[in-house]
């Protein structure tokens, strides 16, 4: 039946050819710009094809370099779907529908890769190809590849459907540049199969346990995500793990079910039915549908804020405190997704102001648990997101914390550093108000002092530089508690011969050489948890490029007696480094992986 409505369908073309040729040229001329535009996304048109066709699996095997086959599992096609792939911008789907496309000209973007293309499904077989399309008519200079069917024959594909693509001399297809982000969002595809050019398989795919859904490689976990929707048929995935927090990017992303290259403004993803540019890389930001979705997410975003009891609180709080500087963002032009849901955010805190109070003084993981107030976000308080709280405290107009009540609950329990911190606090806010200290003021200040006058004590000699340790990471950073120093001392305890460069800006810290006497130079981190994102200045990175096999990044975890180190040979790491142009440095939150706790 299906063949007969191809064969059908030829003739009908073939006559409509004659009747108007110069439209022929017309829609190869369309054609021709939608194949230019469309060029690296029509992977994804495919992958979005699929989906809406219901494939649970598709495969990709470009493993031929002048060829490219694509199979699914899906839906077999009606002839309505067949004619739907001849003639422009007419899809059998509806915006809105259950269905991603709606356009009905994404597989127009073959043309930009292929000289002909065998379609097969439904038991019948034929090609797109412009030589024999034009011989077909009797000839002619102009022909869209992608119009009248030619060399109709059976199949034994019945299933799904299979697209067999041979490609143009100039074509440049890399299967491996699909983002995985790109199965977030779909409704029926869950594994993905690419064979690459060099023969390489690599299988991706995702599952589901209610919210929460796990990106796989090659049947091990890739990452995690919680995916919620958010009304308006738009959904938010919050990143779980460093891996996902490193496919979100610290923008986050905007999608269109499909990834598209526009920051949200926080490190998650917000899809729906956003109108795109015909590129389908970009959002039409003014668009009432794309305003819809982003403002969904935002809503979204602020209610997780708001609200300690959600399991994604602290999580939450702390990938806004990782964000770009959200001021910078709506300071400038309203153009941007990122600026409209930082807008839409700050008018949220405004209407329903949160009851969440900013810290002046920082404070360790394990202290911040001691001293925030119920309810509070241990990120918000933590000392490494200082200049990220006073951002958010300035878009929020978050009311500023009793440093005293805080850290007085448990004063006797902070670190030196913290207390004198706080005292200083203390301090200053008194003298600038003109006002004296409260006798509970006091009380802490008063503390503090004696301590200040208390000599460090004296280093331990770098004279044990292989000799057998048996102190800890935590007993060294106990003893320097600069991480450099602590670093230096753990290190030539076990062999290493390194001295202390830090102070000379030189793109790296400790320089000497490794216990198997090869030239080193250490770049020390400290983190909070191997989940924690960590910068590298440009003067860094420049260093590190120069001298991979020699540059170590040296990662201090944790606090207290839980200190690690973690020790990462940068040319031998594949480190997902990530450009922060805004504060002109370089992000990498995905690297425990890579390093070995010594």
């Amino acid at each position: 039946m299906v063949m007969g409505a191809v064969r059908e369908l030829q003739s009908k073309l073939v006559a409509e050819f004659h009747t108007s040729p110069d439209l022929f040229e017309e829609i190869a001329r369309i054609e021709a710009l939608l194949a230019e535009t469309y060029r690296d996304r029509f992977l994804y048109e495919l992958l979005q094809n699929s989906d809406d066709a219901g494939s649970t699996e598709v495969r990709v095997d470009h493993s031929s370099a002048t060829s490219l086959t694509w199979e699914n599992d899906g839906r077999p096609f009606t002839s309505a779907d067949i004619e739907s792939l001849c003639r422009s911008a007419r899809s059998t789907k509806e915006r809105g529908g259950g269905t991603i496309g709606y356009r009905g000209i994404g597989f127009k973007s073959l043309a930009a890769v292929a000289d002909s293309i065998e379609v097969a499904s439904s038991g019948v077989r034929f090609h797109f190809d412009r030589r024999r399309s034009s011989h077909l008519v009797g000839g002619t200079s102009t022909m869209p590849l992608i119009r009248i069917p030619v060399d109709i024959a059976g199949s034994d594909v019945t299933r799904g459907a299979r697209f067999t693509l041979a490609l143009r001399p100039d074509a440049h297809v890399d299967v491996d540049s699909i983002d995985p982000l790109a199965l977030l969002f779909l409704r029926n595809v869950r594994q993905l199969t690419l064979v690459d050019v060099a023969g390489r398989q690599a299988v991706i795919g995702t599952r589901r346990d209610n919210n929460r859904v796990t990106l796989y490689r090659d049947g091990h976990p890739d990452a995690a995500f919680e995916v919620r929707d958010i009304g308006a048929g738009a959904q938010l995935a919050v990143p779980l793990d460093a891996a996902a927090l490193t496919l979100a990017g610290a923008g986050g992303r905007l999608s269109c079910f499909l990834p598209l290259a526009d920051a949200l403004g926080v490190p998650c993803v917000a899809s729906g039915m956003v109108v795109t540019d015909p590129s389908r890389t970009h959002a039409v930001v003014g668009d009432p549908a794309t305003i819809t979705v982003v403002e969904a997410a935002a809503r979204a975003v602020f209610g997780i804020l708001g609200d300690s009891a959600d399991p994604l609180f602290d999580r939450m709080w702390e990938l806004c405190l990782t964000a770009e500087d959200p001021r910078a963002t709506l300071s400038a032009p309203a153009t941007s997704v990122s600026h409209r849901f930082w807008s839409r955010l700050r008018d949220a805190a405004n209407t329903d102001p949160l009851t969440i109070r900013y810290s002046p003084v920082g404070y360790t993981n394990a202290e911040a648990d001691l001293v925030r107030p119920h309810g509070a976000p241990r990120a918000l308080y933590a000392e490494q997101h200082r200049g990220a709280a006073r951002a958010l405290k300035a878009v929020f107009g978050l009311a500023s914390a009793d440093v005293a009540a805080d850290a007085g609950r448990n004063f006797s329990r902070l670190s030196p550093d913290t207390r004198k911190r706080a005292a200083e606090h203390i301090r200053s806010t008194a003298d600038a108000f003109g006002r004296s200290l409260t006798p509970a003021e006091r009380h802490l200040v008063e503390q503090v002092e004696p301590e200040a006058e208390i000599a460090s004590p004296e280093p331990v000699p770098v004279a044990s530089r292989a000799g057998s340790p048996s102190s800890t990471m935590a007993d060294h950073m106990h003893m320097w508690r600069a991480a450099e120093k602590s670093t230096m001392t753990y290190l030539n305890d076990r062999g290493w011969d390194l001295d202390d460069v830090s102070q000379q800006n030189l793109g790296y810290d400790l320089t000497g050489r490794d216990p198997d006497g090869h030239p080193a130079f250490v770049e020390v981190k400290k983190v909070d948890s191997p989940d924690s994102r960590f910068a590298v200045t440009s003067n860094e990175m420049s260093f590190l490029q120069s001298r991979p096999d020699s540059y170590w990044f040296a990662m201090v975890v944790g606090q207290g007696r839980g200190t690690l180190l973690y020790m990462i040979r940068a040319g031998t790491a594949d480190l997902p480094f990530e450009r922060v142009c805004r504060r002109w440095d370089w992000e990498c939150a995905d690297w425990s992986r890579s390093g070995v706790v010594i």
